[in-house]
C-alpha cells in the first residue's frame, strides 16, 4: 500500500516544484471555505440588524467563524512566497531576477483585484483578497532580498543569519498591530451607511480621502492589520526552511511548536471574541464601526482576533506537517496508512491540493454567480441576494458548490484544463 503523502503528488509540475503537502491541504480548505462563505452570506437574508437571528443558528454561527479565511490565505502566502524565493535561489536564479519576479506577480494580482473587484461588488475603490497579496508580495520580496545573499558563491544555507531575518518578520508583525489601532484614528473613519448591503458592508470610497482610509485601514482587508499576517507567514516560513535543512528531529520540534502556540492563540482569541475586545480600549474605535467589525469578525481589529486566525492556520500546518511530511517509525506509518486510506481519504485530500493548486484560478471564478445574480435582478427586478433566509437550505447548496468545484478542479488539472488557468498566465508573465 502506497505511502499517503505519494498519492497528493497530482500533477508533474507538483512533484517538480516539492510543494509542502500541509499547506496545500490548508490552503484548499481554505478555498472550500471562500467558496461557502461568499454563498452563504450572498444569499442569507441577513445584516447587521439581525445579528441576535444569526448567533442562534448553528449554520450561521459556523460560516461566520470561517468567513475571515482571508487572514489565513495571507498567512499562507508569507510561507509559500518565502519557500518560493528560496527554491529559485536554489536553482541558481539571480536574487534580482527573483525580486523582480516577485513583483511582477504582485503587480498582476493588483490589477486584477482593481479590475475584478467591481465587477462582482459594482463599486470602485474597495480594497480586497488580491490586492493586498499584490502589495505584500512587493513588500516581502524588498525586505527578503538582503537576506538571500548569503546563498552567493554557493554557500549552503545559513540557518543563523536566516533565523535572524525570521525574526525581524517577527517583530514587523508585532509592529503592524500595535500601529493598526494609532492609524485607524489617525486617518479616520467614513461615515457609517446601514443601507450597504451586507456583502459589502465596509463603505465603498467616494472621494481621496476615502481612498487613504480603504487601502489602510476600514476596507475589507486594509494594509493595516492585514500586512501582519504575511510577516507571520514569512516568520514561519523563515523556521520551516531551517527545520527542513536540519531534518526530522527538528521538523517534529517546529510542527509540535506550532499546534502547542496554535492552540493558545485559539483559546485567547475565542475569550476576546466572546468578550467583544474587552480588553482593548473602545475609545479608540468609533462605536458603530467597532460593534460592526467585532459582531461580523470582518477586520482583525484587535490583537486578539488577529490571534484567533493566526493560531488557527498554525496548527493546520503544524498538524498536516507532522503526519505527512515527517519520517514516522513502522508502526506509526502502518497506523497513519490505515487510517488514511481506511476513510478514504485520498480522494479528499487530492482535491484539496487541486483546490491549492489553482486556488487563485477558483477564487476568481467562484465569485461569478454574485455578478450574474445582479443582472437578473436589474432584468426582472425580482431580488436574489440576501433573500434566502432558510439556512439549512443554503448549506445544502453550499455542498453541491463544493462537488462542481471538486470536478472543476479535476478539469482544470489535465494538460488542456491548464491552459485556461490564471496560474498559468502569471507564470508566464513573471518567467
Amino acid at each position: 500500500m502506497k505511502h499517503p503523502l505519494q498519492i497528493h503528488r497530482i500533477t508533474d509540475d507538483h512533484a517538480e516544484s516539492n510543494r509542502l503537502i500541509s499547506i496545500d491541504i490548508w490552503r484548499g480548505i481554505n478555498i472550500m471555505f471562500v467558496i461557502s462563505s461568499h454563498l452563504f452570506f450572498g444569499l442569507f437574508g441577513g445584516n447587521s440588524a439581525s445579528l441576535d437571528a444569526m448567533a442562534s443558528d448553528p449554520f450561521s454561527l459556523f460560516f461566520t467563524l470561517f468567513s475571515s479565511v482571508g487572514q489565513m490565505f495571507f498567512f499562507l502566502s508569507g510561507i509559500s512566497q518565502v519557500l518560493s524565493m528560496e527554491k529559485q535561489l536554489k536553482k541558481g536564479v539571480e536574487i534580482s531576477t527573483i525580486v523582480k519576479r516577485e513583483c511582477k506577480k504582485g503587480i498582476f494580482l493588483l490589477i486584477l483585484g482593481e479590475i475584478y473587484d467591481p465587477i462582482v461588488y459594482w463599486h470602485f475603490g474597495l480594497v480586497d483578497t488580491l490586492q493586498i497579496i499584490g502589495i505584500s508580495y512587493i513588500i516581502i520580496a524588498l525586505l527578503y532580498m538582503p537576506v538571500m545573499a548569503r546563498y552567493r558563491n554557493g554557500r549552503s544555507l545559513d540557518a543563523r543569519r536566516l533565523k535572524r531575518a525570521g525574526t525581524r518578520f517577527l517583530w514587523g508583525m508585532i509592529a503592524v498591530l500595535i500601529a493598526s489601532p494609532l492609524v485607524r484614528l489617525l486617518v479616520g473613519y467614513p461615515i457609517y451607511d446601514p443601507s450597504v448591503e451586507p456583502l459589502i458592508l465596509c463603505i465603498p470610497p467616494t472621494n481621496f480621502i476615502e481612498d487613504v482610509q480603504a487601502w489602510l485601514t476600514t476596507s475589507f482587508f486594509p494594509i493595516f492589520p492585514c500586512i501582519a499576517y504575511f510577516f507571520s507567514g514569512a516568520w514561519i516560513g523563515t523556521r520551516i526552511l531551517v527545520a527542513n535543512d536540519a531534518g526530522d528531529m527538528a521538523k517534529r520540534k517546529l510542527n509540535r511548536f506550532l499546534m502547542i502556540i496554535g492552540v493558545v492563540f485559539m483559546i485567547l482569541g475565542a475569550i476576546d471574541i466572546v468578550l467583544g475586545g474587552a480588553p482593548f480600549p473602545t475609545a479608540l474605535y468609533p462605536d458603530n464601526w467597532f460593534d460592526i467589525e467585532t459582531e461580523f469578525n470582518i477586520q482583525p481589529l484587535t490583537t486578539f482576533a488577529f490571534l484567533f486566525y493566526l493560531g488557527m492556520s498554525m496548527f493546520a500546518v503544524g498538524f498536516f506537517s507532522l503526519v505527512y511530511e515527517v519520517q514516522h517509525s513502522p508502526k506509526w506509518q502502518s497506523r497513519i496508512t490505515r487510517i488514511h486510506y481506511g476513510l478514504n481519504l485520498d480522494l479528499i485530500f487530492n482535491t484539496w491540493v487541486r483546490f491549492s493548486y489553482y486556488s487563485l484560478t477558483i477564487y476568481v471564478i467562484q465569485y461569478a454567480w454574485i455578478p450574474i445574480l445582479r443582472v437578473l435582478q436589474l432584468a426582472t427586478g425580482e431580488p436574489f441576494l440576501y433573500t434566502m433566509l432558510d439556512t439549512l437550505r443554503i448549506t445544502v447548496l453550499i455542498v453541491v458548490a463544493w462537488v462542481l468545484f471538486a470536478y472543476l478542479a479535476k478539469g482544470l488539472n489535465t494538460s488542456r484544463g491548464q491552459k485556461f488557468t490564471i496560474e498559468r498566465l502569471l507564470k508566464k508573465i513573471t518567467s
